[in-house]
């Protein structure tokens, strides 16, 4: 990558690469919702229990 220092470690030089791909357009971001963050990974598409109201304790 342009602009960036020299990296080496453990006697191997690195190079930085930056390959620009298409996001798919469900991709969640850090700036997406946290409630929707959180969700377990088969549920991305589902609100979760906090977003129900459902109450933890009962």
């Amino acid at each position: 990558m342009i602009g960036r220092a020299h990296f080496a470690f453990s006697d191997f030089d690195y190079c930085e690469m930056e390959i620009p791909v298409a996001q798919p357009p469900q991709v969640l971001t850090i700036r997406a919702d946290p409630l929707q963050i959180i969700r377990p990974e088969e549920d991305r598409g589902q609100p979760g229990r906090p977003e129900a109201g459902v109450n933890e304790t009962g």
